[in-house]
């Protein structure tokens, strides 16, 4: 539910990107200086508003009455569009905000991204537009573009076109010049954007604000993201739900995969950007799809705003091209989606339309022989229910002879037939003239084989997400933390200050908490002696393991403080003098007990966790456990809490997925008690909050269906403590 000021941020917007009047403050006669290109662009596309230049140096510009100052100006315009040097900046918004104007676009730069001389001035501006309640873009913004009415608020020489083209695709940018390359590719291809926002340093108004806005914009299909860094996660993720719930997908370029380009970001906006994974399972957690490029950007973006979403991920392909098919085919097959053979009734439809010499398959490669024939096996493929995606590759025909094959493309589209199969098409060798018919008959085109195979991956994954989503609505809320971990919890800060441990708690306390929350934990005793851990393994029933208890310690097998394996009480007693000596050289200050625990045989070994990120707060991460989880690193990651569905994709996720299912000769494991298990710590881990810093557990033991998952050893750490980690 919006509030009152999300909807009127909203409608400030509005009046920012469609503004009855514009003053163009810092205007230049000379229209090809970026201070004349932003007059020029104005008038060039038919701006349908009151355009006021602004600078004492003219009398007119383009035409049109130059004023000395936004004072002197006959009204007071809807927005004011500043381009002066930094120093001016200031008293020149604080003119604006005097005369009353609502919204303003700063184009100046040198301010928080440059230097803290800037971030004071940024701050004052800041200050002038909360008190005078106006809503700014920028500062360092390269301005913005609302195509279908006509506001070109932007000097970048991309707009030297005779004109461009409305579309159905809402684009935030971070960065001005990604901003100009995008309007120039895609105008080359015939795709056409509803906006194109160049955010700045979103002193103000932030990519959030644009996102909400565009969910609610009529013209608006789906949403396309430069993202360099967010300065508000959260309110980010809650535009992100609002556009899943309005059936709007956003696709995001996100930079700073690696350090570098983290730095380069950073340095670009001077926003905090945080570590890659946290941002991918945001997004993922969010139906966000995550694209590489800027060709990818507005093609997948295109894709979603014009096509219906599929049932499945059959995919048929067509072609004239048969290496390119070939190729198609493979990359899907490596993204998971089926390319299923073709059912008899199909099979002898085309083999009637076909030279006797040429085999039928999927994907079908016409040939030159049989090219004619592509309209009537688009036909058959686009009437055939066992597929939810098709492919279509022109080859050469494509640049010389439209009617063979790209023109029966676009009448299957304009005519129905494709009916709610999404039609994927990709164009070799390239051409042009073929990208803007498949764009004006709203059929998603591709510069790549990759790039199509991939496009058909977002769409089946983002309709399954949906699916999903709607299935699991509402989405899972943190529980009160139980009574009794209370108890754990406070028992463990009553110990912090004489142990120097501040808030961390050993092994046993750590899976007693886990049980509070409904994780199973192996059965075990902790014991202050030998002669009680013996009469505990023989309760327990051998074999059993024995372990040092200690907040002070992570992985005890480096430090000897765990045995595993026993099977009698000799070897459980020779185990405990052992264990009892390396605890002593490794100097800890606090040891709560040895714990013994019997020894689970079977099933496979996962890692259930989790980590604080500054950004985004609690990230929970599944893998491989045991003691190789470090080193395989085959981790899925998402925001706390997860609900079972989420739970159960993040296991998709994982390359060693399979050893849930049947593998050599053993049955498959009890997946859905290992997405019990995630499902619930991700409760706990929500129900803590800041004060948890990380925890794990690791291994969970996840036994044969029907036996359950059990967690074996536990940590965590929290705000403040000491515990020496060891890596």
């Amino acid at each position: 539910m919006n509030t009152d000021s999300t909807k009127k941020t909203r409608e400030l917007i509005a009046r920012l990107l469609s503004p009855a009047s514009i003053a163009i403050v810092g205007a230049s006669a000379d229209l090809e200086r970026f201070n004349g290109r932003v007059v020029k662009n104005l008038l060039r596309h038919g701006y349908p508003g009151k355009v006021y230049p602004v600078n004492p140096k003219y009398d007119e510009v383009a035409g049109l009455p130059c004023y000395a100052s936004v004072g002197d100006l006959p009204e007071v315009p809807e927005t004011v569009f500043i381009s002066v040097g930094r120093e001016r900046v200031l008293e020149v918004f604080g003119e604006c905000a005097a005369l009353g104007t609502p919204t303003a676009t700063i184009y100046s730069a040198g301010f928080s991204e440059f230097d803290d001389e800037g971030g004071r001035i940024e701050a004052e501006i800041a200050r002038i537009a909360a008190d005078a309640g106006m809503r700014v873009c920028g500062p360092n913004t390269a301005g913005y573009h609302n195509f279908g009415g006509r506001v070109q608020l932007a000097g970048i020489i991309a707009m030297d076109v005779e004109r461009v083209v409305p579309g159905a695709v809402g684009v935030i940018c971070q960065s001005g010049s990604i901003g100009g390359a995008l309007i120039s590719r895609a105008t080359h291809r015939g795709i056409g954007f509803s906006y194109l926002i160049s955010c700045g340093n979103e002193m103000d108004l932030e990519m959030a604000d644009y996102v909400d806005f565009l969910v609610a914009d009529s013209a608006t299909r789906s949403i396309a993201i430069y993202l360099e860094g967010l300065k508000n996660p959260g309110k980010f993720i809650a535009a992100a739900k609002r556009a899943l719930e309005a059936g709007k997908p956003v696709v995001v370029c996100k930079v700073g995969r690696t350090s570098a380009g983290r730095a380069a970001a950073v340095s670009h906006t001077g926003a905090l950007v945080g570590e890659d994974r946290a941002y991918d399972a945001a997004f993922r957690q969010m139906g966000i799809t995550r694209v590489d490029g800027l060709e990818a950007l507005f093609e997948v973006a295109h894709m979603f705003a014009t096509s219906p979403l599929p049932q499945g991920r059959r995919v048929g392909i067509l072609t004239t091209s048969g290496g390119a098919g070939a190729l198609v085919a493979d990359e899907c097959g490596g993204l998971g989606l089926e390319v299923p053979p073709f059912g008899e009734e199909l099979e002898a439809r085309i083999l009637k339309t076909l030279p006797d010499f040429i085999g039928v398959s999927n994907p079908i490669d016409t040939t030159i022989a049989g090219i004619n024939s592509f309209q009537e096996i688009l036909r058959a493929l686009l009437g055939e229910a066992d597929f939810d995606i098709l492919v279509a590759i022109v080859g050469s025909s494509a640049q010389f002879r439209h009617g063979i094959a790209v023109d029966p493309l676009v009448h299957a589209k304009e005519g129905g037939l494709a009916g709610d199969t999404p039609l994927l098409t990709y164009f070799n060798p390239y051409s042009e003239e073929a990208h803007r018919k498949m764009a004006a008959a709203e059929i998603p085109s591709f510069n790549t084989t990759e790039g199509a195979a991939r496009a058909a991956g977002y769409l089946s994954r983002y309709a399954e997400f949906s699916q999903r989503r709607r299935s699991e609505y509402p989405p899972p809320r943190a529980v009160e933390t139980p009574a009794v971990a209370q108890q754990i919890l406070s028992g463990a800060a009553g110990s912090a200050g004489a142990s120097g441990s501040a808030g961390a708690i050993g092994e046993a306390g750590g899976l007693a908490l886990a049980e509070a929350f409904g994780i199973r934990a192996v059965p075990r005793r902790l014991c202050g002696g030998v002669e009680e851990a013996a009469a505990a393994a023989g309760e327990l029933d051998y074999p059993v393991v024995i372990k040092v208890s200690s907040p002070e310690v992570s992985h005890k097998t480096e430090l000897g403080l765990v045995s595993e394996g026993l099977s009698d009480e000799a070897s459980l007693r020779e185990a405990f003098t052992s264990l009892s000596e390396n605890s002593r050289r490794a100097n800890l200050r606090k040891v709560d007990g040895y714990l013994v625990q019997r020894l689970i045989r079977g099933g496979e070994e996962f890692l259930v966790g989790m980590v604080r990120d500054p950004q985004f707060g609690a990230l929970i991460t599944v893998g491989l456990g045991g003691a190789a989880a470090e080193a395989v690193g085959d981790v899925s990651v998402r925001l706390a809490p997860v609900s079972e569905g989420e739970a159960d994709a993040m296991l998709n996720e994982l390359r060693g997925k399979r050893l849930l299912d049947a593998f050599r000769g053993r049955g498959a494991l009890d997946r859905s008690a290992l997405v019990e298990v995630i499902r619930r710590f991700s409760l706990l881990v929500a129900s803590l909050g800041e004060r948890l810093a990380e925890a794990d557990l690791n291994p969970v033991f996840v036994l044969p269906e029907g036996e359950g998952a059990w967690a074996a050893d536990a940590l965590f750490v929290f705000s403040g403590s000491e515990m020496g980690r060891i890596r």
